[in-house]
Formats: C-alpha cells, sequence, structure tokens
C-alpha cells in the first residue's frame, strides 16, 4: 500500500488529455470527486479553466491541493449534495476503483443540467455487467454517453496498474432550462452599511451590517500591505503581502464573499423560517445564484426580493417538486428501463400506496446494530422524501414547520412525558438522552406514513391516509396531463 492508501492512482498527463480534449474548458468550473494530489485540476489549470473544485478523503492530499490553490467543498464525495455544486460545468474524475460504482452513480445523481461528467473506471465496467449498478451505469452510457476501452494506461504511470482502463463520457441533460430565472429583480448597488438613522434592531440588517464589515476588513487587510510596502520600498528590497487564509490555504476576496454570502443566506433562510419553501430544487438555485451573480450585493432590498422570489413562486417550485418526486419513486417500479433496483410494489404510472425506496438506511454508528438514517451515499433520496413531505402539507393544508423530519425520527427519538405524565415521543437533535433505537423491519408510524427500513439500506413506505394519497396522483396527473390508470378502471 502506497503513502495515500491502496486507491491513490494519480492520473497520468497522457490520460488526463484524453479525458478533457474534446471540451473547451477555458472559463469554465471543473470539479474532481476524488482528486488526489490534483493532477487533474492541474492539467485544467494550465488550459485556463476558471475554477477548480475537489474533494478528498486523505488529509495529507487535502494539504495538497490547499498549497496548490484548488478549493476544497468536502472530504467524502459520496457525502457531497447537488447544491453544493449546482454551478459546476464538468466533473473530471478518477474515482478509487474499490467502489466506482458508488461514484459514477453518485456524480450523475448530483451534477447539475448540462454538467459534463467524464471518468476512469476499471475497463471490466463495460464488458462485464455482474451487478444491478454496473448495469445501470451502462443504461446510463446507452442513453447520455460513451465507454471506450484506452488500454493499460497506467502501465508507466506514477503508480503502476495494469488493469486495462475505461473512460466514460456523459452530459446530463436538460430536463427545462432555469438559467436566468431571477436576472432583473435584484440590484446592483454599491454595498454598504444598512444604517439609516436611529432604527430599531433587524436581524437582516444586523446580518448584513455584519457581511459589509467583513469584507471592508478584508479589503483593509490589503490596502495595510499596499501602505506598508510605500513606507519601506526606498530602503527594503522585498515586496511585502498580507493573504487572508482558512485552514492554511490562502482565500481570494471573490471566495471569502461567497462563502460568506452562503453562510448569511443560510443564516437568513433559518432566521425567517423559509424551510416550508426550501425545496432541493430551490437550493441548488440560490448556491448557483450567489456562485454566478458576482455583481449582485448582499444588501437588505436584495434579500426581501429573493424572499419575495421564492415565496412567489411557491406554487411553481412545488409543481416540480410533484413531478421530481413522482420521477423518482416510479423510477423504481420492477420493470424500468435503467436497471434501476426495483419492486412491484413501486407502480410506473402513480405513486402506489406502499412504495420502496433504496439507499436510505445504514447500520447505526454507535455499534448498537439498529437502524440508522444515513447522510452519505443517497442523501439525495432523503431530500426527494423531504420535498415529499413539503408536498403534502401544501395538499393537506398542514404546517410543514411542526413535522418531524425523517433523520430526526430514525435517528435523534427520544422520550419524554406530555402534560398528563404520560410516556410521549419528541423529537431533537441535540438530545443525548432516553433515545429510541429503531428496530430493522419494524413498522412506525410517521407523520402520513408507516415506515420499515431494512439492512441492505431500502425502506418501505405506506400511506395511512388514502384520501392525501388520492390527492397527490391527482396532482400528478393534473401536471402530466394523464388520467391516472385507477381513474380510468
Amino acid at each position: 500500500m502506497g503513502l495515500f492508501g491502496k486507491d491513490f492512482f494519480p492520473t497520468p498527463p497522457h490520460v488526463i488529455q484524453m479525458m478533457v480534449e474534446d471540451y473547451n474548458i477555458e472559463s469554465k468550473i471543473i470539479y474532481d470527486p476524488s482528486a488526489g494530489s490534483g493532477a487533474i485540476l492541474d492539467y485544467c489549470g494550465n488550459l485556463l479553466c476558471g475554477k477548480t473544485l475537489a474533494s478528498e478523503i486523505e488529509d495529507e492530499l487535502q494539504s495538497i491541493l490547499k498549497s496548490k490553490g484548488h478549493k476544497l467543498i468536502g472530504s467524502d464525495f459520496l457525502q457531497i449534495s447537488s447544491d453544493q455544486i449546482s454551478h459546476v460545468d464538468f466533473i473530471f474524475m478518477n474515482p478509487p476503483f474499490s467502489n466506482e460504482e458508488d461514484h459514477i452513480l453518485h456524480a450523475l445523481e448530483i451534477a447539475p443540467e448540462g454538467c459534463v461528467i467524464v471518468s476512469l473506471c476499471n475497463a471490466e465496467m463495460g464488458m462485464n455487467a455482474y451487478s444491478r449498478k454496473r448495469l445501470q451505469i451502462l443504461s446510463h452510457i446507452k442513453n447520455l454517453g460513451t465507454f471506450v476501452n484506452i488500454g493499460s494506461s497506467f502501465e508507466d504511470a506514477e503508480r503502476k496498474t495494469m488493469c486495462e482502463i475505461g473512460l466514460i463520457k456523459f452530459t446530463k441533460p436538460k430536463t427545462g432550462s432555469n438559467e436566468n430565472e431571477w436576472e432583473g429583480f435584484f440590484t446592483e448597488e454599491v454595498e454598504e452599511d444598512q444604517y439609516i438613522g436611529v432604527m430599531p434592531y433587524n436581524f437582516v440588517r444586523d446580518v448584513v451590517n455584519r457581511y459589509v464589515g467583513a469584507v471592508k476588513l478584508f479589503d483593509h487587510q490589503l490596502e495595510l500591505a499596499v501602505k506598508m510596502n510605500d513606507l519601506t520600498k526606498s530602503f527594503f528590497n522585498s515586496k511585502l503581502s498580507m493573504i487572508m487564509t482558512s485552514e492554511e490555504a490562502p482565500v481570494t476576496r471573490a471566495d471569502f464573499k461567497k462563502d460568506l454570502q452562503k453562510s448569511a443566506w443560510n443564516f437568513v433562510f433559518k432566521k425567517m423560517n423559509m424551510d416550508k419553501y426550501m425545496t432541493k430544487s430551490v437550493k441548488d438555485d440560490i448556491n448557483k445564484f450567489v456562485e454566478t451573480q458576482e455583481k449582485i450585493p448582499f444588501s437588505m432590498p436584495n434579500i426581501y426580493k429573493m424572499l419575495d422570489v421564492i415565496v412567489g413562486t411557491q406554487g411553481s417550485r412545488m409543481d416540480k417538486a410533484i413531478l421530481d418526486v413522482f420521477d423518482r419513486l416510479t423510477a423504481h417500479h420492477d420493470d424500468n428501463r435503467m436497471n434501476l433496483e426495483g419492486w412491484k410494489t413501486n407502480g410506473h404510472y402513480l405513486v402506489n400506496r406502499k412504495f420502496i425506496f433504496p439507499y436510505m438506511t445504514d447500520t447505526d454508528y454507535a455499534g448498537s446494530g439498529r437502524m440508522h438514517m444515513r447522510h452519505s451515499y443517497g442523501n439525495s433520496n432523503i431530500d426527494i422524501i423531504e420535498d415529499l413531505m413539503r408536498v403534502l402539507c401544501l395538499l393537506n393544508g398542514d404546517n410543514f414547520d411542526k413535522k418531524s423530519k425523517l433523520t430526526q425520527f430514525v435517528n435523534n427519538a427520544w422520550v419524554g412525558e406530555d402534560k398528563e405524565g404520560n410516556p410521549e415521543e419528541f423529537y431533537n437533535y441535540n438530545s443525548s438522552s432516553d433515545k429510541i433505537n429503531r428496530e430493522w423491519g419494524t413498522w412506525y408510524n410517521w407523520e402520513y406514513f408507516r415506515i420499515k427500513g431494512f439492512k441492505k439500506g431500502t425502506v418501505h413506505f405506506e400511506f395511512i391516509d388514502e384520501k392525501l394519497w388520492n390527492k397527490f396522483n391527482m396532482a400528478v396527473g393534473k401536471l402530466k396531463g394523464f388520467v391516472l390508470h385507477e381513474s380510468k378502471r
């Protein structure tokens, strides 16, 4: 085993050339999910790409990536979510061959529409489809991309491997462009403190002032460096500079502002109780907006305009969430063409009252052997269930804020007492006492569903209320423009 683990195989330059030669990556945003020491990102930087993002699980390699100026957005790629990379143009990856299928499928899952995904793999991937995951990847290759065997391309590499290498290229299709969706809503006014005389405390004004103040301090540091050089240039030959660092890596002013804005937006959304509106697609859109709209300042007028846009488009966004949930759940019927894991319980033309969803559970980290709701590979499936809950609350006239999250219900349930002293379940992320450990293969009532988890990662769901189940399918039928099968019968 090498210095950085059994899966560390730096990509040789001639292989990277094969990966990128079909594309114009100048000024584009590049992401490498298992970046290693940064060979692919270094190559892309030499071709004048716009920005390089990386994930890497080894601490030593993370330090190397940071020293080269590549922005680290997480360690384990399988825990990266779609809203973190919604602005990425290209994903170039040399995934660990020990679990390459999971990495390729996760990249396909979370990549934004229109993104190009290029991945190396063991050439056996295209020749020996012995597993459900490989069949699924081959289906994607057939529908979205290409596969070519490039032979023993690592035999002369820094770390050699004699197995033959495959090269997969996908382009994730666009289902409907929402680019520039918010263009024209926001002002490009100069950022300034949001004080107007003596005003009462307002948390939005406060966070804006803190943001503006932090950016001014960043700029002030740069001004000090200029002043110091002016004072010493007549007798001191060395040119001094001052830089801001984060986790020992240099931070540019633009990156500092973007990261600060993201945190500030999340703070505002939390304080304004916007979770009921924050579907998966909204989170993706906001990340892309912050990353790409560099001229739009973080100001009070723009914050309130953003909130107005999100609330004002709730209907269309919930329609999109309904279709996303429907398409995802019905994709897992037992006769699907994409070789997804499927079950007869899951319908094709409507969401059955009982349905099954994969990649949602694993064994409790504490070693109890009991059920745990996973946050890693498959986290997008948990997002879909959260979106389903938002939709059902809307259809049923319920308050989403008062509903427990599925991860909360499974991982952090605990027992307290009601006003009469009777045992009652509560759900609190911060509580560590009297937790209920959910057992495998046991039905539990959770909000609108009965749920049952299994060690293979699947969770079975059953609508408790038949009328609500019908409401959801009727909403789907209206949006899809077809009469549901049950109705025709």
